[in-house]
């Protein structure tokens, strides 16, 4: 028997969204995106997806449309999705990196992420002078990055997406282990209105907390239903699947996946974005792209916070 996902509306907490999404492995939130933002991603959308054939193969249901490298297609997306407030918040308070990307500290409720590079706890001159990380509370990472990212249209008909775990891409090098913290975040933005009706993504609540042999059946899965510019929530250990269309009309969902920054990313944002694009972004947004180091990931000659900078001879 499938439990409810729990909805929490737009004056709530990004902790209060946070510690739900730990606790239930889903959550969804309300108006995180305006209406109007909804309005000009979707009609920007209508243009690109009127070249695209339905389709998308076996795992994707036969009836979709789809396509990645999201933040090349357009500053509207950047604007609305990758630099949005509340979705960061959220992700500070799930992946807990040292350095949050928030603009509003993150509450009681959301763990311990620093505010920015902090020096007393992140050394770079000392090398492995790194803060005990506390399960609960973190660090998990020194930042997060985007994993990949895309638009998918469910179309009427097809069939059932398997129920599938973001993080399976990575067995058997990374088993799945509910004891360990969370390494990916996935966020998907409601472009059109989600139903039972219109193929409205199929979520097992609490999934995250099974065991690895434990096999979903589908009596186990509820639909998200929400309306759009909510926001749709899950971790990387938690079952999903697209659902099928049985209306008349297409449902879209602008999709953002997050992992922290020493996790090899799904979708190779450098030739996604490359670096000409990139520098059309805001500095944040590149660094969520992946133009950011640490103690991994760095180049010479450039700057770790900023890598599209060349570095100040010391």
């Amino acid at each position: 028997m499938s439990t409810k996902i729990r909805v929490l509306d737009a004056d709530a907490k990004s902790g209060d969204v946070a510690s739900v999404l730990r606790e239930d492995g889903a959550v969804i939130a309300r108006d995180v995106v305006s209406q109007h933002g909804v309005k000009s991603m979707t009609d920007q959308l209508a243009k690109m997806m009127a070249a695209e054939e339905v389709g998308g193969g076996e795992f994707m249901g036969n009836r979709t449309k789809s396509f990645g490298n999201l933040y090349s297609r357009g500053a509207i997306f950047s604007e609305q999705i990758l630099l949005n407030n509340r979705i960061l918040q959220v992700l500070d308070g799930t992946l807990l990196p040292q350095c949050r990307m928030g603009d509003v500290p993150v509450d009681s409720q959301s763990g311990a992420a620093q505010a920015g590079y902090n020096p007393a706890t992140f050394d770079y001159s000392s090398g492995f002078n790194q803060p005990k990380r506390d399960p609960v509370t973190g660090p998990n990472c020194h930042h997060y990055r985007l994993h990949c990212a895309g638009i998918i249209e469910v179309w009427p008909g097809g069939k059932l997406q398997p129920l599938h775990r973001e993080m399976d891409i990575y067995r058997p090098f990374i088993e799945h282990d509910p004891e360990q913290p969370d390494w990916v975040v996935a966020c998907l933005v409601a472009g059109t209105e989600f139903t039972a009706a219109n193929g409205g993504t199929r979520i097992v609540v609490g999934s995250h907390r099974w065991s690895a042999d434990r096999v979903p059946q589908e009596s186990e899965a509820t639909q998200a239903e929400m309306p759009a510019g909510s926001a749709l929530f899950w971790l990387g250990r938690t079952f999903h699947g697209l659902g099928i269309n049985r209306t008349e009309l297409p449902r879209t969902a602008i999709l953002t996946i997050f992992s922290v920054n020493w996790l090899s990313q799904e979708e190779n944002q450098f030739l996604s974005v490359p670096p000409e694009i990139a520098r059309t972004l805001p500095e944040k947004a590149q660094q969520l792209v992946g133009y950011r180091g640490s103690m991994v990931g760095w180049s010479t000659g450039r700057d770790n916070e900023f890598q599209l900078r060349e570095s100040t001879p010391a």
